[in-house]
């Protein structure tokens, strides 16, 4: 009786063999077979994605260029004599960016634009948030707004007995409910800031490009606008106070000459 003797060849030739009678067609058969299957996959994966997308709060991006002005300077040194003697600094840069991002430049801006108070109404999904859009304006003093230890919170209805001024965007449905909130700007100038990023343009250059998130794209807009202003504004100042404390030395100068 003859025996079958298998041979490290024969028993690495097998799985040759074997892939060699892979059909393509028992795939698609299964594929067609399942086919239910598939179609729910697609419809749970389409389904999930339409819906993060409507219950999804989405966040924009706001870009500006702003031109610092006085930051290049030239140094003469004689331990750089290799290297043309002169160089270009933007030690300054760094320290300019910082103040745009303080705390105390974001509170300013933020009570200028009355941003401290926010106004949520019902979406046709969710709740949304209104800038510019809500149909009632709150105000409060700006003392006792800066004096806040806690958040107000306001629902306003139409047929509500207290009285607001009109903000001239239109006005509230019947049942449509205002949920008011009134924070002190230090509460909410953290926020605006911890939004904001800068970096420079280009290391050739002192222009620096700033970056605001915010949900709503007008805010995030006006943010920036604000934020330039202001940091002008307080530059002219700082200028302006230098001038006067060199124009006083002079003139005390002046005086003991004379004398």
């Amino acid at each position: 009786m003859a025996e079958e003797i298998k041979t490290p060849e024969m028993e690495s030739m097998q799985p040759e063999e074997k892939a060699a009678f892979f059909d393509p067609q028992d795939i698609l058969k299964n594929i067609i077979l399942n086919w239910y299957w598939f179609f729910l996959s697609l419809i749970i994966f389409v389904g999930a994605s339409l819906l993060y997308l409507r219950y999804t709060t989405p966040v924009y991006q706001a870009a500006a260029k702003f031109l610092i002005k006085g930051l290049e300077t030239t140094v003469n040194t004689k331990n750089l004599q290799s290297l043309s003697g002169t160089i270009s600094t933007f030690a300054g840069f760094d320290n300019e960016m910082e103040i745009l991002r303080s705390r105390t430049m974001a509170e300013t801006v933020v009570r200028d634009l009355g941003l401290s108070i926010t106004y949520i109404t019902e979406g046709r999904v969710k709740k949304i948030e209104l800038y510019k859009t809500e149909p009632i304006s709150v105000e409060m003093d700006s003392a006792a707004l800066d004096n806040l230890k806690e958040p107000i919170n306001l629902v306003i209805t139409r047929a509500g007995a207290i009285h607001f001024s009109h903000s001239g965007n239109g006005s509230m449905r019947d049942g449509q409910e205002l949920e008011v909130s009134i924070k002190s700007p230090a509460m909410v100038a953290p926020i605006y800031s911890s939004r904001l990023s800068s970096g420079q343009l280009s290391k050739a250059t002192s222009i620096m490009r700033l970056v605001q998130t915010d949900e709503i794209p007008q805010r995030a807009v006006d943010y920036l606008k604000h934020l330039c202003d202001v940091y002008n504004i307080q530059a002219n100042e700082d200028k302006n106070v230098i001038g006067r404390r060199t124009e006083e030395f002079l003139a005390s100068r002046l005086q003991k000459v004379e004398a």
